[in-house]
């Protein structure tokens, strides 16, 4: 929307001229500009805010706009994290990768902690394993009425479904009947 003073222009006056970012000003136009008080200002410089020239009781300070902000911009982002790196792009770099790298190792350590270790999955296997196989040797000795050719063909039948299971020959398994066998 504009104003009568956005026409001032036309009729022959002057209509307000916004400074360059780079242009030198004054205090009070900088503060006016940035909607700060002038003793805000005068303590931005007092706190190392950067100055074109000093100013006296007839000349006027002169401040660069674009350095004022910026200076300002860097001060304010020092104030709230603490770092005077902070707002910077290689210091925002570095803080993305930190993160990436603390995201990486808690997937890796949900991971770790979800997995089972192998070793211990053939060990549970293995003592399962050797649970099923001495019940089913065992199988021919505790059936009660069964005549010794039914007893010899079941217990074939054990040694060939425990030899297909494991891989194992038939003898490795005839070894190990005749050592249970003995210990029943």
């Amino acid at each position: 929307m504009q104003t009568d003073d956005d026409d001032d222009w036309l009729e022959g006056g002057e209509a307000e001229r916004k400074p360059a970012r780079s242009e030198n000003v004054t205090k009070s136009k900088l503060a006016q500009l940035l909607d700060y008080a002038p003793m805000t200002i005068d303590r931005f410089v007092a706190d190392g805010m950067p100055v074109e020239s000093k100013g006296s009781r007839k000349i006027g300070w002169r401040i660069n706009l674009a350095k004022a902000h910026h200076w300002i911009v860097r001060s304010k982002i020092e104030q709230e994290t603490g770092s005077p790196e902070a707002g910077g792009y290689e210091a925002a770099k570095r803080r993305d990768k930190e993160e990436q790298a603390r995201a990486r190792k808690l997937a890796n350590d949900i991971k770790a902690r979800e997995s089972i270790p192998v070793q211990e999955v053939v060990d549970w296997c293995a003592e399962k394993t050797g649970i099923l196989r001495s019940r089913l040797m065992s199988l021919p000795t505790e059936i009660s009425g069964l005549s010794p050719e039914q007893r010899d063909e079941l217990t074939s039948a054990i040694h060939d479904m425990l030899s297909g299971l494991s891989g194992a020959q038939l003898e490795d398994w005839k070894g190990d009947a005749s050592e249970d066998s003995e210990e029943a």
